[in-house]
């Protein structure tokens, strides 16, 4: 994207070196994708996985719209604006490419969220 195109108004800067078209029609899956193309180690975990692989998220989950980014346990925590950063060890087969996205796999990503929130739902309370 040249820099003149990002200056533009209906272009959004969620976090450094993340530009994103207002109008970019691709969902939650294409503004998820910036993030792990930033390094070659960051991979989209949790519930941004669940995102990517559309699994059935609860409601109240699919209302946070931080972004879950992991790296290996011996890198550093991945800090960004609207990021939560995770430091993980990774199974052989658990990372992997979807749709040009870095991404664990589904049965990962289903087991982080469950893991992640397992409770959750019994503790909120909605008035």
């Amino acid at each position: 994207m040249s820099r003149k195109r990002q200056r533009q108004p209906d272009v959004v800067i969620p976090s450094r070196g993340v530009r994103i078209p207002l109008e970019s029609g691709g969902g939650a899956p294409a503004n998820l994708r910036a993030y792990p193309a930033l390094d070659e180690t960051s991979v989209l975990t949790h519930h941004s996985g669940g995102r990517i692989w559309e699994l059935g998220l609860p409601p109240w989950l699919q209302e946070d719209f931080r972004i879950h980014v992991a790296r290996e346990r011996e890198g550093s925590r991945p800090r960004r604006q609207n990021v939560v950063g995770h430091r993980m060890t990774f199974k052989p087969g658990e990372v992997v490419m979807h749709d040009g996205v870095r991404v664990t796999s589904p049965a990962r990503a289903a087991g982080d969220v469950h893991n992640g929130y397992r409770g959750r739902e019994h503790a909120r309370t909605d008035t």
